[in-house]
Formats: C-alpha cells, sequence, structure tokens
C-alpha cells in the first residue's frame, strides 16, 4: 500500500530533488499531505510532495535526527500569487498589513504575498488501552472505531503514555488564516541531509559541492589564464621580398582568412614566402589544469570510472573496483535518503488508519511491481480477512486499524535490475553447462524482460524432465501445507484467547456473585435475630425460611460454577501450554509432522469446543423458583432444580 501512494504521488521526484538538495546545499526536503479524490463521500489519498525551495524550511534550532523525527516546531513558507491569494481569502485585509506591520514590505508586494505554514508537536501523558495484539489507543479513539460494533477486541489493560500531537496552522504576518489537528506523531515535513561535521561544537551541514570548491577556482583560473595567453598570442607572420607581393592584394589579410591559392612575383635569388612556425601553448597553464582536475576528484571521491569514462584498458574487475571506491566516498548522502524514507514511511502507516476511515478499494503493489486490488474495512474486527465470491476468487479484506506495522527500507537495484542481473548470471551459467538449460532454461527465459518470454518459458517447461517438476511442486506443497498449519495455529491461539478471557472474566462474575451472597446472608441472619426479639408472626418467619432456603441454594449453585470455572480454566492452561508453535518463515517440516500437528491441533479444538459448551451451561441459570397450590387451597413455594423435562 506504501508502493502504491509512492506511486501516485510520483514519490521519485521529491526524492531525487531532496537529494539533489542535500548534494548541493546540505540539506534537501520533502513532505506528506493528503489530498481530496472525492469531495461527496469525503475520501483522502496521502500524497508525497517535493519542496523546491530548499531556503523556505525554517526548523527549530537544535534538531540532531539525520531523518528530523526530533523536530517539535518548524515553518514551511510560500509566495501565492496576490490575486489568487484575494481570491482564496477575500476577508484577509491586506491593507492592514502594509499600514501596521513592521516588516511586512516582506511578507505582502504588489505581485506575491508570503504564506507561512506552522507545525507544532505537543506532548501530553494520558491513559490508552493496550491490546495482546500491540495496538495502543486512548478511550475516545477506542470508542470511535469500535462502539456498536459486535465482536470488538478487549483490552489487555490500562497504562499512562506520552501522547504526540500534531498542530498545523497557515498563517500570514497577522492573522492564522486555517488551522487543524493532523494525525500520526511526527512533523510531516522530512529533511535529507549531506555531510554533517562540528567544528567548535556546532554542526555544519555541507553539500559534495562545498570541498571542491577550492580546487575548482584554481581549475577556473588556469583555465582563465591559459585562453587569455592564447587569445593574445599574434598571428604566425609570413616572411617575403618586398617585391614579391606588392602587386598582390590578397596578401594582406593572408594570416587571418583562408585562401585557395597565394600569388607571389619570383625574384632572383630569393626564396618562396614563408610562414613563422606558430606561438607554442603555455605548458605550464595545462598542467596546471590537469592537477586541478585530479584536486576535483580527490575531494569528491569520485575518479574517471565512477562516471563511467575509462581513458586507460582496463579489465572489467579493476573498473569496478574503481566505481566502487567512488559509491564509498558518497555512500552517506543515499544512506541519509533511506533513512528519511523510512522515516516517512512511519509516518505514512500511522496516517493509514486515519485517512483510510471508510470502505474502499485500494490499489497494493508488490515487490515486483505486480498490481492487485485490496478491500479496506475499518470495521472488520480482525487484521485480515478473506472472503469467497461466487466464482470461488478470493478478496482479502484488511483493516488497517488493528495491529501494529513497521517500514523496512532497503536500498539497491530494483526488482527489474535484479531480474536482468539474475538473466545475465543464468545466460553465463549455461553457456559452459549445455545440459542445464535443459531443466532450468524456462526459468532463465522467464526472467527476461521483452514480448512473449513468458509464453517461451511455459514451452520450456513443458520440456523440463518429469522428476524435476514433481519435486519442485512438491517443495510448493510442503510450504502450502505450512502455511496451512500456521494459520489454523493462529486461529487456535485466538480462540483460546478468547476463551481464557471470558473463563475470567465469568469468574470475576461468579465472585462477585458470591459476595452479594454473603451480603444477603448476612441481612437475613439480622432479620432473623430481629423476629425472634419482638416474636412476629408466624408469617414473616415462613418468609425468612423461604428466603434462607433461597440463599443456601444460590450458595450451592454459585460453588458449583466456581469449581467448573476453575477446571475448565486448568485445561485451557494445558492446552494453551502443549499448544504447537511454528515460527514465521520456518521451513516446511516433514509431512508426518504436519499430519501430526495437525491432528494435535484438532484435538485441541474439541477441547475448546467442550469448554465453550460448558461455559454456556453455566450462563443458563440451573435452578428455579416454583410456586405449588393445592386443591385444599394450600401453597407452597421453593427453588427446586431445573431439568430438561423442565
Amino acid at each position: 500500500m506504501v508502493r502504491y501512494i509512492e506511486r501516485s504521488s510520483r514519490a521519485d521526484i521529491a526524492y531525487d530533488w531532496a537529494l539533489e538538495s542535500a548534494v548541493t546545499a546540505g540539506i534537501g526536503w520533502f513532505r506528506l499531505l493528503t489530498e481530496v479524490i472525492d469531495e461527496e463521500r469525503n475520501e483522502q489519498d496521502i500524497r508525497i510532495a517535493r519542496i523546491p525551495n530548499v531556503f523556505s524550511v525554517y526548523p527549530e534550532v537544535g534538531w540532531q535526527e539525520p531523518d528530523g523525527s526530533d523536530i517539535m516546531r518548524l515553518f514551511v513558507t510560500d509566495e501565492m500569487p496576490r490575486k489568487k491569494f484575494e481570491a482564496r481569502y477575500p476577508k484577509a485585509d491586506l491593507v492592514s498589513w502594509e499600514r501596521d506591520h513592521r516588516g511586512s514590505q516582506h511578507w505582502v508586494t504588489q505581485e506575491f504575498v508570503r504564506i507561512a505554514e506552522y507545525y507544532r508537536v505537543i506532548e501530553a501523558k494520558k491513559n490508552e488501552l493496550y491490546f495482546d495484539d500491540g495496538t495502543a489507543l486512548t478511550e475516545d479513539e477506542y470508542w470511535k472505531l469500535w462502539e456498536g460494533v459486535d465482536g470488538r477486541p478487549q483490552p489487555m489493560g490500562t497504562r499512562t503514555r506520552k501522547r504526540r500531537t500534531v498542530e498545523w496552522a497557515k498563517m500570514t504576518c497577522a492573522e492564522v488564516l486555517d488551522q487543524t489537528v493532523i494525525p500520526g506523531d511526527y512533523i510531516p515535513v522530512i529533511p535529507t541531509i549531506g555531510n554533517e561535521d562540528y567544528v567548535d561544537g556546532k554542526r555544519i551541514l555541507s553539500g559534495i559541492v562545498d570541498k571542491v570548491m577550492d580546487p575548482q577556482r584554481a581549475y577556473n583560473y588556469a583555465r582563465t589564464a591559459y585562453i587569455e595567453t592564447v587569445a593574445l598570442a599574434p598571428k604566425s607572420p609570413y616572411i617575403v621580398e618586398v617585391d614579391q607581393t606588392e602587386e598582390f592584394p590578397e596578401w594582406e589579410d593572408a594570416n587571418v582568412r583562408n585562401y585557395s591559392r597565394l600569388r607571389y612575383r619570383n625574384v632572383d635569388g630569393a626564396p618562396p614566402p614563408q610562414r613563422q612556425s606558430p606561438v607554442t601553448p603555455p605548458t605550464g597553464w595545462l598542467t596546471d589544469m590537469q592537477i586541478a582536475e585530479h584536486d576535483i576528484q580527490a575531494a569528491l571521491g569520485m575518479y574517471s570510472a565512477s562516471i563511467g569514462k575509462n581513458d586507460v584498458q582496463k579489465s572489467g574487475r579493476a573498473l569496478l573496483a574503481e566505481q566502487q571506491e567512488g559509491d564509498t566516498a558518497t555512500f552517506h548522502f543515499v544512506d541519509n535518503l533511506s533513512r528519511s524514507v523510512r522515516h516517512a514511511g512511519n509516518i505514512i502507516v500511522s496516517w493509514i488508519p486515519k485517512v483510510y476511515d471508510t470502505r474502499r478499494v485500494m490499489q497494493i503493489i508488490g515487490e515486483d511491481d505486480t498490481q492487485k486490488q485490496a478491500v479496506l474495512n475499518p470495521q472488520l474486527p480482525a487484521a485480515l480477512a478473506k472472503v469467497p465470491d461466487d466464482a470461488g476468487n478470493i478478496t482479502r479484506v484488511f483493516n488497517p486499524n488493528v495491529g501494529k506495522y513497521g517500514v523496512t527500507v532497503a536500498v539497491g537495484p530494483s526488482y527489474n535490475s535484479k531480474r536482468q542481473e539474475a538473466a545475465a548470471s543464468m545466460m553465463e551459467m549455461m553457456r559452459g553447462n549445455a545440459p542445464l538449460m535443459q531443466i532450468a532454461g524456462d526459468l532463465m527465459v522467464k526472467a527476461m524482460d521483452w514480448p512473449m518470454a513468458d509464453d517461451l518459458a511455459k514451452r520450456l517447461k513443458a520440456a523440463v524432465p518429469p522428476q524435476i517438476l514433481q519435486a519442485s511442486e512438491a517443495e510448493g506443497d510442503d510450504q502450502r501445507v505450512q502455511q496451512a498449519v500456521q494459520m489454523v495455529q493462529q486461529q487456535a491461539q485466538m480462540q483460546m484467547q478468547q476463551l481464557m478471557q471470558a473463563l475470567q472474566q465469568m469468574q470475576a462474575q461468579n465472585q462477585q456473585a458470591m459476595q452479594e451472597n454473603e451480603a444477603l446472608k448476612a441481612q437475613l441472619q439480622n432479620k432473623a435475630m430481629d423476629v425472634q426479639i419482638k416474636g412476629v408472626e408466624m408469617q414473616q418467619s415462613a418468609e425468612l425460611k423461604q428466603a434462607e432456603f433461597q440463599i443456601k441454594n444460590r450458595e450451592l449453585d454459585l460453588k458449583e460454577r466456581e469449581q467448573l470455572i476453575q477446571a475448565a480454566q486448568i485445561e485451557a492452561q494445558q492446552m494453551q501450554a502443549a499448544m504447537p508453535q511454528t515460527a514465521e518463515g520456518e521451513e516446511p517440516g516433514e509431512p508426518k509432522e504436519n499430519e501430526a500437528v495437525m491432528a494435535q491441533l484438532a484435538a485441541m479444538m474439541e477441547g475448546m469446543q467442550a469448554i465453550t459448551q460448558t461455559l454456556a451451561m453455566l450462563a443458563a441459570p440451573k435452578r428455579k423458583e416454583v410456586v405449588i397450590q393445592t386443591p385444599s387451597g394450600g401453597v407452597y413455594q421453593g427453588v427446586v432444580a431445573e431439568t430438561v423435562e423442565d
């Protein structure tokens, strides 16, 4: 989903621009925004945008993290055309700015109005609910998401935590135009830094250009002096006798113009006109330019091979080693960009549940750039559900509010580049091993990127020996079986957690009922003593005996329930301890091992079903009050055990 947001935002432009600014100026910026895509349904999308002017961002003094995650206050300024500003904010008072506010000439001109966006992070301690999947929500957030939803997750407990709130305001030099609270915990303006140095305790950010300024000045000076010397050198003259050229006017400008022929008069005893040797260029300036060029490359850490220039015939390994030297000198720029992208990904992940808060169909992009559709449903009780349709196709439904997610950034070739490298490597292997083409030719062609490569791969696969294909398919079956085992284990663990929560809740209710019963019993004893002291009528004495009978039956019922609950808890704990665990990503086991695990899980599921039936039986009343009237007119009341025949 983050890849889809990057593609729809053309995030490569923002990343490249920030990296270029970091290389040239020492720091670059990009930002995250939300864009309304459907006003009627109030649906928004997350966008990644560039900040063209690196000097329009003003962070607070003292931030240290390379990704800017510790920035608490920040300004982003922009100049809007005055007519556009007046149309968008017609109630803004431009006259008062020009008259009353000192320094407003930098904010308001005849053509532009400067606008500043202000971000501020506020930290406050709040009580929050935490869940077994790592999610933490405040009570307001919890009820906003799950109010009126059946099967909502139950919190594990509460804790006090420092929560961050990001405030945003758009303002001019005189007034606030708009303000709101944006989602997430961090300011969505992310820096990308270049070189980081400390001089006398002061942090200095610089680009790659800063270190080559002096050798570049030396090169410019030597080059200018060389051109000046060559330009001022006189043209090479001709040496002639006076009588040889007097009759021919073309000799007047023969040293600056090209003629197809030059005529002259032959004079006895004189050689033909001859041209003097040209002035030799100053070699000292040429040497200085070469030295300055080498100094520039040394300061950059990038030599000719790093930019694809090969002056001397060298082997491929030698060229690759020189290119790696250039990468070593500049790798920290790309590393800093990857840190900034990872921080932006974490902010996007925290925004997704807040921005995509309605049911919608989204595009998701895999690592191999394949696009699929997924459904987002914030009301789904679980993080993921697979819903089959009438045709048997499986639709994956996600709830971004459930679970906790992270971001991983890998710097390196793209999937297409890796596929091309794989194809080249396989071609090199098969060049010296022809039989390998018969068993892996389909894989090599499938990795190639040209029309009908997949069709040719299918034909080559049909020629692969059957035993090779069976071994490969068996390995895939084992992986699918292992995935199914892991899915059943996850379901069993979830059911076990729900069962333990239900047992704990029922035990708490039972203990509360026992306490209430003890209180009623004490009240009844006090009342019985009053009856004995006052000698009241026989009818009140009979009522007390009836109440005493009811309390004793209730006490018996509660004790039986407590015993059943304790037995169910012990059995559930034993099953939970004996539940087989398989780590995600673990290699699939042998078929017999998988069958044993599935059989063990099936037995545990039956045990949990039996405990669930016990809980249902405990939830139903076991005794009930009855009233019997005899034919003679007598009335008898009491509590009897409830049976199926009742």
